[in-house]
């Protein structure tokens, strides 16, 4: 049986390989074929034959894709990030390399390996890059790309620089600032690590890379001090990336299933509006939403208090709210209380005035403050910032010196701030480099950070964000992966 592998491509051919690994891990003949967790070149070699027909067409098809494609069948032998490529793909292997497909970090992966030699170490050789040339499972533009690199650059910028150039083949206006940005002296003056975070900002096919190339033309491409500032502390991908979701917020399909009870009237303590640390008991009505195996209260306020006119969110976008939430957020969720007042404080003059916190988590329980009836909040205010606000009730990391110190030197490493909310506590007034006090409390960028985490990842935008601020993933990855 004669199988044309064109008809696919890298990506289907993993998640065939994934899908139906069983199938591949029993493929040699035998009495009694039995699993042993590794697919090698024979099963490949049976499957793709189907002597027997006992294989579907698309099972048959992926096998001979990957005896095809060194690359392709190099990145499942090292899909779970772990070891050298020995011609084995086990199932976590073909779990790794399906996460790398829905993470976006497909064409990279390829190059990685793509000799067949050594690991998933991110750095891609010339033996790697002369095998992707001829490889079927390298897109043809990729290879153009690979052919043009210029030879005056670090090596793994000339790689970066041409996944750029792949990505963004089809926009020709993209690919003329990348040229004039990759050819300037400012990205020239930059160190390879630089060089690399500003691929990674400028160089995707992403909401983030079109805004953050609009930027461009107010860069002074002459100073590589100029683009060191604008990477530190004014990119900002998180920030840009918020503003092109939709009001919708997080996709239908990523939210937990969830249920709301109730309501029950009560009478409830809210914080008050009048002075700092007081309470006031109204009327309120108290409903449960079931998300996760848990149960949290959300209490609102009742009666004549929702004809203030102020914008009070209704159950349902608290419940959607939740329901977006990674289960350490929700786990360390006891209730969300929707507050008909603004809260007081004492200033650092003694005086007395309003919070202005938006949105605030203390003590198991997330507080949602009013606005104005003129300023409703969208789903996605509630989607994001009580994944921010919850970060500060999840248990944080705590390595050899504790979460204070691991984190801080993280964000020395990465100089990139997903936020502006973050980069402020970091960064003096006009600063180009981290502050290299380490005495920096990191709760907001430790939040800020967990929040991208959480909303990208299984994403396309994870490959970038996570390109962006590698050291800070992995702590994420650590606790969370």
């Amino acid at each position: 049986m004669s199988i044309d592998p064109r008809g696919i491509d890298a990506a289907r051919a993993i998640q065939i390989v994934r899908d139906h690994f069983a199938d591949f891990d029993t493929a040699q003949p035998g009495w009694l074929p039995l699993p042993d967790g590794r697919v090698g070149l024979d099963d490949l070699r049976v499957v793709a034959a189907n002597a027997e027909g006992k294989f579907s067409q698309d099972e048959a098809q992926a096998a001979q894709f990957l005896l095809d494609s060194k690359a392709a069948r190099s990145l499942l032998d090292v899909g779970a990030g772990r070891g050298d490529v020995d011609g084995t793909i086990s199932r976590e292997d073909a779990d790794g390399a399906w996460t790398s497909v829905q993470s976006g970090e497909l064409d990279q992966r390829l190059l990685d390996t793509a000799a067949g030699l050594g690991g998933a170490d991110g750095a891609v050789g010339r033996e790697d890059i002369a095998a992707a040339r001829q490889d079927i499972a390298i897109p043809q533009t990729l290879k153009d790309a690979l052919g043009r690199l210029p030879d005056d650059l670090p090596a793994q910028t000339q790689v970066q620089a041409a996944l750029a150039m792949h990505r963004n083949a089809g926009d020709a206006q993209a690919l003329d600032q990348l040229g004039t940005l990759t050819d300037s002296p400012a990205f020239r003056g930059l160190n390879e690590d630089q060089q690399k975070q500003a691929l990674a900002l400028f160089g995707y096919d992403t909401a983030v890379s079109q805004a953050a190339r609009g930027k461009l033309d107010g860069i002074d491409l002459g100073d590589s001090g100029a683009l060191r500032k604008f990477l530190l502390t004014e990119a900002r991908p998180t920030d840009l990336w918020r503003d092109a979701a939709p009001d919708s917020g997080v996709a239908d399909s990523r939210r937990k299933p969830y249920e709301i009870s109730g309501p029950d009237s009560v009478d409830y303590e809210f914080p008050s509006g009048t002075e700092p640390d007081k309470s006031v008991k109204e009327p309120a009505l108290k409903y449960t939403v079931h998300v996760d195996g848990r149960e949290i209260e959300v209490i609102v306020p009742a009666g004549d208090a929702r004809e203030d006119g102020k914008s009070y969110p209704s159950v349902d976008q608290i419940a959607k709210g939740l329901a977006a939430q990674p289960s350490p957020s929700i786990a360390a969720t006891d209730k969300v209380v929707v507050n008909p007042h603004t809260p007081k404080e004492t200033d650092e003059h003694g005086n007395v005035v309003d919070s202005g916190a938006d949105m605030y988590a203390s003590g198991g329980a997330f507080y949602v403050n009013p606005h104005g009836a003129d300023n409703p909040r969208a789903q996605k205010d509630f989607d994001f910032t009580f994944m921010h606000e919850t970060a500060h009730l999840v248990e944080q990391p705590s390595g050899p010196f504790g979460l204070p110190l691991e984190w801080n030197l993280a964000v020395q490493k990465d100089q990139l701030f997903s936020t502006h909310y973050a980069d402020d506590r970091y960064v003096p007034d006009g600063g180009t480099a981290v502050d290299r006090d380490l005495g920096i409390d990191p709760g907001e960028d430790f939040a800020e950070a967990y929040m991208t985490y959480h909303l990208v990842k299984g994403t396309p935008d994870e490959a970038q964000m996570r390109a962006l601020m590698p050291e800070r993933f992995a702590i994420l990855d650590r606790m969370f992966g």
